[in-house]
């Protein structure tokens, strides 16, 4: 919202907050309320970083299109992704464990589709639709992970997930009509 100089109504922000609550409270029942773990404050540093990212690809893309804001952020991490590499080899070896073909197909699908054609229309839709507007999309994303663990890991679906995917749909819907609302 600051990055885009986009303003929300007050529906808008009490649905984004909602939605969190909602996540945060699912999540936590799944793993009993155990606490805090320092995995938990690196996957928060994380959806903090990752946030701003896409705020920074929806505007650029507004201004670059989608292909290329997606090319250039991978030229931009390359470097670090190689750092990353040469670190693991420097400390286990070139193959911790050779490498399956599913394992190289599972690579080259995240590269391909996930990472460069879902981001195009990803940036793509962040430029048309806007940065705070299509920002409430990115509350389904845990329940959507949840749900390929079920169909690809056998991960099981509990009533939480069922009843808090549900709330966040009515939540989403509600700040989406707030922002529709206003204009």
């Amino acid at each position: 919202m600051l990055r885009g100089r986009e303003r929300a109504p007050l529906g808008f922000w009490t649905a984004a907050i909602l939605g969190t609550l909602v996540i945060i409270l699912v999540c936590g029942y799944r793993s009993g309320f155990s606490g805090i773990d320092p995995a938990d404050l690196l996957l928060l540093m994380g959806f903090v970083s990752c946030s701003y990212g896409y705020a920074e690809g929806g505007l650029l893309a507004r201004e670059l299109g989608g292909w290329r804001v997606i090319c250039w952020v991978l030229v931009v991490v390359f470097p670090f992704e190689v750092s990353g590499l040469i670190y693991q080899i420097a400390r286990h070896g070139f193959w911790i464990h050779a490498p399956i073909p599913k394992a190289w197909a599972g690579l080259a699908y995240a590269t391909a589709i996930s990472q460069l054609i879902g981001f195009y229309f990803y940036y793509k839709g962040l430029a048309l639709g806007g940065v705070a507007r299509m920002s409430q999309v990115q509350l389904f994303l845990p329940f959507a992970s949840i749900y390929v663990a079920h169909w690809t890991l056998r991960e099981p679906v509990d009533l939480s997930v069922i009843l808090g995917a549900a709330a966040m749909t009515l939540i989403v819907v509600a700040g989406k009509r707030a922002v529709a609302a206003r204009k």
